[in-house]
């Protein structure tokens, strides 16, 4: 560190010019810096904001896709839920019919038939047929 007191005039004058020129170097130095990033930021706008627009635009039309999407398969499970209870309906009444075909005693229906025959076969013979 310099001893300022024991300058001359002179001497404070000359430390005082090399530190403007020092300070101003670094000011013309920053200047640059600054003009250097806002060209920099001027190129990459023009380029990236442009592919940003088309990208969102692009993400936004998936998206309308994705839920145009979603919508019709949440139409298709509700028609399938239906037909799924139209075909539990239809189980339990299979279910029913099996139930009632297994209530019936085949083998008295066969002796009715039987007899029906041994009642309508001589009425046959009566009319000749």
């Amino acid at each position: 560190m310099k001893d300022f007191e024991n300058m001359s005039d002179r001497q404070l004058l000359i430390e005082m010019v090399e530190e403007q020129q020092r300070t101003t170097k670094a000011q013309k130095m920053t200047e640059y810096a600054c003009i250097g990033l806002a060209v920099i930021l001027l190129v990459v706008s023009v380029i990236l904001v442009p592919k940003a627009i088309v990208t969102l635009d692009n993400a936004n039309e998936t998206l309308e896709s994705a839920n145009a999407t979603l919508e019709s398969a949440n139409k298709d499970l509700t028609a399938l839920e239906s037909s799924i209870s139209g075909l539990e309906s239809l189980e339990k009444q299979a279910t029913e019919a099996m139930e009632n075909m297994n209530s019936i005693d085949f083998d008295a229906l066969n002796n009715s038939i039987r007899d029906l025959e041994a009642i309508v076969e001589p009425m046959a013979k009566l009319f000749k047929r």
